[in-house]
């Protein structure tokens, strides 16, 4: 299995797009040492045409390293014995609001407070 790796844009001084990406191409332990090498090389990666499943993300992950497991215990796993660390993050529509925020940089710190206080967080 072969990948490909170009650059995000010929303008950009950093980044590439790593093409090619499936379960069986990481099996090959060249693979993985020219993604990571990608990633110290360019210092951000954008997998293209991944597939958007459980078991491709964590295969991916360990590439750069061990997982470890969310700190909070109370986060919903999806399956702890084949996807350590994958906790369920979802969100029901009907249950956010929407705020819009006519700002500059100056004003940063308060909607990081305004946020930081929605969530019960100390500001």
């Amino acid at each position: 299995m072969t990948i490909a790796i170009k650059p995000l844009r010929e303008d950009l001084p950093f980044g590439c797009c790593v093409s090619g990406v499936t379960e069986a191409a990481l099996e090959n332990e060249a693979v993985r040492e020219r993604i990571t090498r990608a990633f110290h090389d360019h210092g951000l990666i954008v997998f293209a045409g991944v597939e958007p499943c459980n078991r491709l993300q964590v295969a991916i992950s360990k590439v750069f390293g061990p997982l470890k497991e969310h700190p909070v215990e109370a986060v919903d796993k999806v399956d702890p014995e084949a996807l350590p660390g994958v906790i369920k993050i979802s969100a029901d529509p009907s249950d956010c609001d929407i705020v819009e925020i006519e700002r500059d940089a100056a004003d940063a710190g308060a909607v990081h407070a305004l946020a930081r206080n929605r969530l019960g967080l100390a500001v």
